[in-house]
């Protein structure tokens, strides 16, 4: 079966983010959401095509490749590790900004600088130290296509609803995980970094 290969153009369009209950392409938080401009909202509909096209893979995977609800770790782990290998095997060139391109990364850094000096900003910079205790040195292990760092296999906590209510929601598959200063796009299944952003937050 061939698979569909991410090029450089269907990536470099766009993604949303997982969890909060606004709809696909906007912005849960409503004092953002009202700022917004019609050219950011067009951003955002370009990283929600983006982010379709990335999980595309995984749905024309083939069955052994789909994790499933099951005890067995190592079957689990063998199926994560095959679709590894496809997607890794479907945009080979991937590189950081693919899927965060400038536009959506100036929008991100200014939504997340916006949230941080808030009323709520030290709050929100609490609740992300205890939900990713991942050392900001782990950001030095971030690449596209390599593994999400973490540490162990534990599982992961998801990022505070008051942090991803400030970005574009995701679709089921996709997530949002801070490393440092460094906004990660996760893929759940696979714990590989289909993108990352630097000095999101500054």
């Amino acid at each position: 079966m061939d698979y569909p290969r991410i090029t450089s153009r269907i990536a470099a369009l766009t993604l949303t983010f997982v969890g909060l209950t606004s709809g696909i392409g906007q912005v849960a938080d409503p004092v953002a959401k009202a700022t917004t401009s019609v050219q950011d909202q067009h951003t955002i509909e370009e990283f929600e095509r983006s982010a379709k096209a990335y999980l595309a893979i995984q749905h024309n995977a083939p069955s052994n490749a789909h994790l499933k609800r099951t005890t067995d770790v190592e079957d689990i782990e063998k199926r994560r590790q095959e679709l590894k290998k496809i997607i890794r095997e479907a945009r080979p060139d991937a590189k950081q900004g693919d899927i965060f391109t400038q536009p959506l990364a100036a929008l991100i850094r200014k939504l997340l600088a916006d949230a941080m000096s808030g009323p709520d900003g030290a709050t929100l910079r609490q609740s992300l130290q205890h939900a990713e205790p991942v050392a900001a040195a782990q950001a030095m292990k971030i690449l596209v296509n390599r593994d999400y760092p973490n540490l162990h296999g534990q599982p992961l906590q998801s990022a505070p609803g008051s942090f991803l209510q400030h970005l574009p929601v995701l679709p089921k598959g996709l997530e949002y995980r801070m490393v440092g200063s460094t906004l990660v796009l996760r893929d759940t299944e696979a714990n590989i970094v289909a993108d990352y952003l630097p000095n999101a937050l500054r």
